[in-house]
């Protein structure tokens, strides 16, 4: 049975690697959590475990290794060894290289946004950005997209908050349009025979 951890009011099962299908071009969905959330360790990381079947022989979970801000794997599905690594990205750039080649897509599904709101929704991972994030005397995060968006120290000042997040992070555009900044990632596991198709 996997790990579960607490996050918001739902349940989430233990970061695993999830391989869809989606017509003839091949993507991924990612489950995303608030970057100060991590439901597998205390230090950060995340791990992944992989499932492979082959052939008669038992299902062998491999755990594969910490699953990083820079340390991301994709899968191509070759039609028997569909949870084998192919490919290891070291950097975001590499990542949307990738993506944005002619057959290659990575479709994302969100969990929950910076502040540890939940929310369910689908969309693309879109690019690198820098956010600055502020707490609001409500206690709310206001976050500022671009640099030349930082919130001064005069604005800090009048509402008492705190500058609590600063530098280079992903952006996840959903389809009904909104952003979401400021994640960690992990896969979500499909057994054999469940792809999904979107």
């Amino acid at each position: 049975m996997l790990n579960t951890t607490q996050l918001g009011k739902e349940v989430y099962p233990m970061p695993t690697y999830r391989m869809i299908r989606c017509g003839t071009d091949y993507s991924f969905v990612i489950v995303v959590t608030p970057a100060d959330t991590d439901p597998m360790s205390e230090d950060g990381t995340f791990y992944r475990y992989l499932r492979e079947d082959d052939g008669d022989d038992p299902a062998v979970f491999y755990e594969i290794e910490r699953l990083t801000a820079v340390g991301y794997f994709g899968g191509i599905y070759d039609g028997s060894r569909a949870f084998a690594p192919r490919k290891r990205f070291e950097s975001l750039d590499a990542i949307l290289e990738f993506i944005h080649g002619d057959d290659h897509s990575i479709r994302v599904k969100v969990t929950a946004d910076e502040a540890g709101e939940v929310l369910v929704g689908y969309g693309y991972l879109q690019e690198a950005v820098i956010v600055y994030i502020v707490r609001a005397p409500d206690g709310k995060l206001r976050s500022r997209k671009n640099p030349e968006e930082k919130p001064s120290e005069k604005e800090i000042s009048e509402w008492g908050g705190q500058l609590i997040v600063e530098g280079n992070h992903h952006k996840i555009v959903l389809d009904d349009g909104r952003e979401v900044y400021d994640f960690q990632v992990h896969w979500d596991e499909v057994l054999e025979g469940e792809e999904e198709h979107v």
